[in-house]
This record gives C-alpha cells, sequence and structure tokens, in this order.
C-alpha cells in the first residue's frame, strides 16, 4: 500500500499491521513547465497572490481576511452555495485552468499561496510539485515532511501561523525582494525536476515491489 502522507503510513503499519509505504505526490513535467506570457496575458494574470483549484472553508477563511491587503486572483469554479462569504465575488475568476494557463497564471503572480487542505496531516498535495515545475513563488503551511522534499527558505517558503503568513506575504510581494524570489524559483524547479517527477515515483514503487 502506498500513500502519500506519513501520517497515514505510520496508521497502517503501526495499527493494522499492513505493507505501508511512503509515496509523495508529484510533478509532470510535460505539462508542469515554465510557458511563455505575452502582454496580453500578463494582464489577465498579473495579481501579487494567486492559486487555482477548490475554495473549501478553510482556505476560504484565509483568503478572506487577506483580501484587504493584496491584490489576489483565484483560479477555479464558484465555491458552494452555502460558503456564503461576499468578499471572495471578488477574487473568484469563475474559471478553471489547466496545464500551460495554469503554468502562466502561477509564475505571472508574484506569489502562489499553496495552503493545504486541514486532512493534510504530514504530506504534501500535488500543487506543491506543480507549482515549483511551472516556475511560480510558492508560500505554503509548513508540514514536518517538507523538509526531506525541500530545503525551506532556499527551494520553498513556509508558514506556520497566519502571523507569520502575513509578514513573508509583505516582504515576499514588495518588488525590492524580486531577486530572491527568482532565486527560490530557480531553486525549487531544479529539485522537482531532478526528484520529483512521475518517473520517480515509478521507480520508487518499482523498487519497493520488487525487491
Amino acid at each position: 500500500l502506498f500513500f502519500k502522507d506519513l501520517y497515514l503510513v505510520e496508521l497502517a503499519k503501526v495499527e493494522f499491521n499492513l505493507n505501508a509505504h511512503y509515496l509523495p505526490q508529484c510533478c509532470n513535467p510535460s505539462e508542469h513547465k515554465v510557458v511563455e506570457v505575452n502582454e496580453l496575458e500578463k494582464k489577465i494574470y498579473t495579481c501579487e497572490i494567486t492559486n487555482a483549484g477548490n475554495i473549501y472553508p478553510s482556505r476560504a477563511a484565509l483568503l478572506s481576511q487577506l483580501i484587504p491587503y493584496y491584490s489576489i486572483k483565484f483560479w477555479g469554479g464558484l465555491p458552494a452555495v452555502w460558503l456564503n462569504i461576499p468578499e471572495l465575488d471578488e477574487i473568484i475568476m469563475g474559471q478553471v485552468v489547466y496545464n500551460a494557463e495554469k503554468a502562466k497564471a502561477f509564475s505571472t503572480a508574484k506569489v502562489v499561496l499553496n495552503n493545504l487542505h486541514p486532512t493534510e496531516v504530514n504530506g504534501l498535495n500535488k500543487r506543491t510539485f506543480e507549482i515549483a515545475a511551472c516556475g511560480g513563488f510558492q508560500i505554503t503551511n509548513y508540514k514536518p515532511c517538507t523538509s526531506d522534499h525541500f530545503e525551506i527558505d532556499k527551494e520553498i517558503v513556509c508558514y506556520t501561523s497566519f502571523g507569520e503568513l502575513r509578514e513573508k506575504l509583505d516582504y515576499y510581494v514588495d518588488d525590492k525582494n524580486e531577486e530572491e524570489r527568482d532565486q527560490i524559483i530557480f531553486a525549487g524547479r531544479k529539485r522537482v525536476l531532478k526528484e520529483h517527477t512521475y518517473a520517480n515515483r515509478l521507480d520508487r514503487i518499482i523498487e519497493i515491489v520488487f525487491n
């Protein structure tokens, strides 16, 4: 059995005596890559903070508190009807982006805020690896396993509290720190293309299953 969360691996092994292994998410370099962005597309995608996906309650709670301070564009469909937070209407683009368009959105924004779902106990979502491969600058909430896959503050930026997130957003959206953002983008992309692709994960599966 393979799980993308170390918490589940430990649970399966200790409580259920199962043959469980850790297999983190990854990226597909043929789709998750740096894509050229023209001037018109820059106008569409430029913002301080972006992400793409679903608006679930914890994400809505976080974004709604950031709206007064930053320009935000969230790519994806509208949230559930019962998740009625009017402030979100101004940042949700109402358009789902895939592949090249998602790469353009990630690389054009100053920050891709990848706040993980609360059920990610000690694992990373696939967006963590996709953002890096697409040339996006990423800030995500810290998990113990993060340092197993990235060098923190060199290849990825993490936060552990709302206050720390605000401090890091203020720092990295400042154009004075563009060079530092670019260095982290370059290092993060280099890391995922070397270690966190589907080819890497397939090699790991074969190693475990046939040895």
